[in-house]
């Protein structure tokens, strides 16, 4: 059955049966696995379906290009990913990459724009090698060679060691670094995952500011003294200034 026939709610169900692991009740789809690529290949035909240019990067990072009027003129750049954590929900990233796609079609059903529209599925969204954003990372050039084999899954499986597997050339990570003199914005369209919309019964945010959490091993180191016969004020408790810390974190 094509994309279009079946809407971008249909589009989303059946992108949700690519799954490693159906039994744990959500979805899994790590970047470079089988299930991974044949995700990729149902979104590359859709693609395809809706007239757009496509390509892959050497990261395996795929774009479909709706060429505007002025080829020369910096691009607007839309998307997402398809790749999940473990148990993930249907709608994290796949909506930014299948509602472009729909929006594309759209806007090519009243004509071609000035600009032209670059859809990109980012490689690697979620952290199977410990960190995420790898996709985004190379196309900035923020991911090295070296990289590529430092970097390894939980069952000791490098990034370039998982990117061999499926065809594709870690030695070429260099060449997927964009120009970022061509693209003149990027707009994504995400799911929210908590309740701030909800809470404010609006259907739809416009966000400026953006999370980015970082993962930190912080040592508080104290000194060991005599519970009874040390006074307070002389006391190095490392758990007490832990906590400390945690709360005026908080409060930051």
């Amino acid at each position: 059955m094509s994309g279009v026939a079946v809407g971008v709610n249909g589009q989303i169900e059946q992108l949700a049966q690519i799954n490693s692991d159906p039994g744990a009740g959500g979805i899994t789809r790590e970047v470079f696995t089988a299930d991974y690529m044949a995700a990729t290949a149902y979104v590359s035909n859709l693609m395809h379906e809706a007239g757009l240019t496509v390509r892959v990067d050497p990261f395996g990072n795929l774009f479909g290009r709706f060429e505007g009027s002025d080829p020369d003129a910096p691009a607007v750049m839309t998307g997402s990913h398809i790749d999940t954590t473990l148990n993930a929900g249907a709608y994290d990233g796949v909506l930014g990459v299948l509602g472009a796609i729909e929006a594309v079609r759209q806007i090519a059903a009243d004509g071609v724009p000035r600009r032209s529209i670059e859809i990109v599925v980012f490689a690697g969204e979620e952290p199977r090698f410990g960190s995420g954003c790898i996709g985004s990372r190379v196309l900035t050039g923020r991911l090295s060679r070296g990289d590529l084999d430092a970097m390894k899954d939980r069952s000791g499986v490098s990034i370039a060691e998982a990117m061999r597997d499926v065809g594709l050339d870690p030695d070429r990570v260099a060449e997927a670094c964009l120009d970022g003199s061509k693209i003149v914005a990027f707009v994504e369209l995400h799911i929210e995952q908590g309740s701030v919309l909800e809470g404010l019964g609006v259907p739809i945010g416009v966000v400026t500011h953006i999370a980015a959490p970082h993962d930190m091993h912080v040592t508080i180191r104290g000194a060991a003294a005599h519970a009874g016969a040390t006074p307070m004020d002389a006391r190095r408790d490392a758990l007490a200034g832990a906590v400390e810390a945690a709360v005026e974190l908080e409060r930051l």
